[in-house]
């Protein structure tokens, strides 16, 4: 779900317009995951620099971002 050229936000901001997200639940959703995940330092750095493991947690964070009332997970 993450674009590998730009930035973990601007994939957020992908996301939320395909999914159609609220601005307001988007804002809230980005800064509640962000905290949880520890995401705040990354979000403005590009997906390719991002170590496996801070690429999962905002993938984790993308799959989350429109609510989902269902979340299937594959893999550790």
């Amino acid at each position: 779900q993450l674009w590998w050229d730009v930035p973990v936000i601007d994939s957020f901001d992908l996301i939320r317009d395909i999914y159609r997200v609220e601005e307001n639940t988007y804002r809230k959703n980005v800064s509640e995951l962000a905290e949880l995940l520890d995401l705040g330092e990354i979000l403005q750095t590009p997906v390719r620099t991002l170590s496996l493991g801070q690429r999962m947690r905002c993938e984790i964070a993308a799959s989350l971002l429109h609510s989902p009332k269902v979340l299937f997970l594959d893999e550790p």
